[in-house]
């Protein structure tokens, strides 16, 4: 995260262990490439000019004097940054210009914790690490910051997730949550475990944030193209078959994979039983394909328990590993996504870079 000092007066600390505790972290944090630190140019020269603070320490704040400039032009393209005021207690977070700004006090970075990468909670580290490519293609591809990102996986495990969060937030650490809508259906609500974080947790309103995406499952993110070379390269006949029923379908309804059930997939039985719940949307798909079209249940909009019921197939819960196997072998600019998953990569990676930004260079030398 990109942490802007103010409120300091280095030259003052050699009898406050907090607030030099709290600054040292902080400078050192950018050092090690874990944020990014700006400081005025009167705490610079204090800390350059004092005793009290080390080689090393000094090392870092050269480097951080050489990049202010640069760093301070970056700070209103940011969907948020935060402000550490050394003569303030508490947190707050302020809307401007469209941009978030989290107010913090130096208490909170006396423990190295919080200067270390941004905590990252996800449903898993197979979701961790799809999340962390997105980010770093934008960063390669999309965005015109010259940042890198770092963050500390969080496991969340389901349901856990949100008690993670709570623990981790009251801890006072920053943290960002990204989790699964779950939604089967465009009119159902949020799955369960969504549903356990309240809208003050997916706004700007203290040192944390959960996001939910805007699509059923992480693996509605994958592109296409790469679930197509994973599957071909396994040569499974009803991965194949399914691959081009989703294909068709999504020429259909450009939706169709932001709620299809990529693990498990989805029956002509649960079709009619969400439809039914949820008004119209699987069904005026599915009358598209001869394998349902044909079929008495979904002609009468009725399913009459026969067991023949058509499907069509998921890919299994390892599509995701899988799919991040066969990308990490890739060049990121090689890497095909289609426009209506690239919106969701966009939207996803600028979150991911504001909260998780960090230097695009080697650690600084100490010596």
């Amino acid at each position: 995260m990109l942490f802007k000092i103010i409120n300091c007066n280095p030259a003052d600390y050699v009898n406050d262990l907090n607030r030099y505790l709290a600054l040292r972290n902080l400078i050192t944090s950018y050092g090690l490439r874990k944020n990014i630190v700006i400081l005025g140019t009167d705490a610079i020269n204090q800390i350059l000019n004092s005793n009290i603070y080390d080689t090393p320490t000094k090392n870092f704040v050269y480097e951080i004097d050489i990049t202010r400039r640069e760093y301070h032009q970056i700070v209103p393209q940011l969907l948020v940054y935060c402000i550490v005021d050394f003569n303030f207690n508490g947190i707050e977070c302020s809307l401007s210009n469209n941009q978030f700004a989290i107010r913090m006090g130096y208490k909170y970075f006396v423990s190295t914790s919080n200067t270390e990468y941004v905590n990252f909670i996800t449903e898993g580290k197979n979701d961790f690490d799809m999340y962390t490519l997105i980010a770093k293609y934008y960063v390669r591809k999309i965005s015109p910051l010259n940042l890198g990102v770092g963050l500390n996986f969080c496991q969340g495990a389901g349901s856990q997730c949100k008690q993670r969060f709570d623990d981790l937030t009251n801890d006072s650490e920053i943290t960002l949550c990204i989790i699964d809508n779950d939604k089967s259906h465009p009119a159902k609500g949020k799955g369960s475990t969504a549903n356990l974080f309240k809208d003050f947790d997916k706004e700007y309103n203290n040192n944390s944030l959960a996001h939910i995406i805007d699509v059923r499952e992480i693996e509605s993110l994958l592109p296409i193209k790469v679930i197509e070379e994973v599957v071909c390269e396994n040569k499974v006949p009803k991965d194949i078959e399914s691959l081009d029923i989703i294909k068709a379908f999504k020429t259909v309804n450009i939706s169709f994979r932001e709620y299809f059930d990529h693990k498990e997939g989805l029956s002509l039985k649960n079709a009619i039983n969400l439809d039914s719940k949820h008004g119209d949307y699987w069904l005026s798909i599915l009358h598209t394909n001869h394998k349902f079209a044909s079929s008495q249940c979904l002609i009468n909009e009725t399913c009459y328990e026969c067991h023949k019921c058509g499907k069509i197939e998921g890919f299994g819960d390892n599509i995701l590993k899988r799919s991040l196997d066969y990308m990490n072998k890739l060049n990121l600019n090689s890497l095909d996504v289609e426009p209506d998953i690239l919106t969701h990569w966009n939207k996803i990676g600028e979150l991911i870079l504001s909260w998780g930004c960090i230097p695009n260079s080697s650690p600084t030398r100490t010596s």
